[in-house]
């Protein structure tokens, strides 16, 4: 049913509901020609005027349902426009999904392949491991000879440095050495010169004239055994037999006779003791004033 044949039912309809009353007038009141005339006119312009805004308002009805029409043809226009987006956004995704499919595809065979280099890398890696570890016991040998090695290169480095401070000590020695030679050169020409040199049987240890003093200090003792030793040797003129008088301040200890020498130390009996040394008590040569 269409819209124009909706609106001449409403139009009947109304002009039922508009003369039903009328027909049950006519029927119920006596003839009343004129006044039904008048009434009739009356009722006719009523009509004509309700049949007037009825089609006025069918008008509007129909100016709305044509409004309505064209709202639902809008709406079904954009609805059939988003539907052809929606159709072609459907299609590009269908196709990105064609080509993420053929990416996934490319990438699982990416990952194979990683795999199988990986797998090549896990045995060549076991295989290095292997390698690694045969020839770890070489490179701790080396390591151990290594640092042998370098022991005995710092043991010969302190050796030297050791040979290095003796030799210096030797010079030094020497030097003086030389110039204790010198001294007794001097004095021995001095005593022959004034007649000062004394006779000594073999054996005997030599006595000197006023002017030679060897002196030192005690660095050790046995008591029991009544031996000590001197800090000082050969290089300053010690030998053996040569007895030496201890001291303590003024005191006299006692005397030491020297029986071995060595460059810079000697060692002998205490003869004529007085008291027990001590380290640190001196030896002489010369006689001093004791008590």
């Amino acid at each position: 049913m269409d819209i124009l044949t909706k609106i001449c039912v409403v139009v009947l309809v109304v002009l039922i509901l508009l003369a039903v009353p009328v027909f049950i007038n006519g029927a119920v009141v006596g003839p009343r020609y004129k006044v039904w005339y008048q009434q009739e006119q009356t009722k006719s312009k009523m009509y004509a005027q309700a049949a007037k805004e009825a089609e006025l308002g069918c008008q509007r009805v129909f100016q709305e349902l044509q409004a309505e029409e064209k709202r639902a043809d809008d709406i079904a226009a954009e609805r059939d426009e988003k539907v052809q987006e929606l159709k072609a956004q459907l299609d590009a995704e269908r196709l990105n999904s064609a080509e993420l499919g053929g990416k996934l595809t490319s990438i699982n065979m990416q990952i194979v392949d990683l795999s199988a280099s990986y797998k090549q890398y896990i045995e060549r890696a076991k295989l290095f491991s292997e390698r690694l570890a045969a020839q770890q016991g070489t490179i701790d040998k080396l390591t151990t000879e290594n640092m042998a090695l370098y022991n005995q290169v710092k043991q010969k480095t302190a050796d030297y440095e050791r040979f290095e401070q003796i030799v210096k000590g030797l010079h030094e020695e020497i030097s003086e050495y030389k110039e204790l030679i010198a001294d007794m050169g001097r004095t021995i020409e001095a005593l022959k010169a004034g007649g000062g040199g004394v006779m000594r049987t073999p054996g005997e240890a030599p006595v000197f004239g006023s002017d030679i003093r060897i002196s030192g200090t005690i660095d050790g003792v046995d008591v029991a055994n009544n031996i000590a030793s001197i800090n000082i040797g050969s290089a300053k003129g010690v030998r053996k037999g040569m007895e030496m008088i201890i001291s303590r301040g003024d005191r006299l200890v006692g005397v030491l006779r020297i029986e071995q020498v060595t460059l810079n130390q000697a060692a002998g009996i205490i003869v004529d003791k007085r008291m027990d040394p001590r380290q640190g008590d001196k030896a002489d040569t010369r006689a001093r004033m004791l008590r």
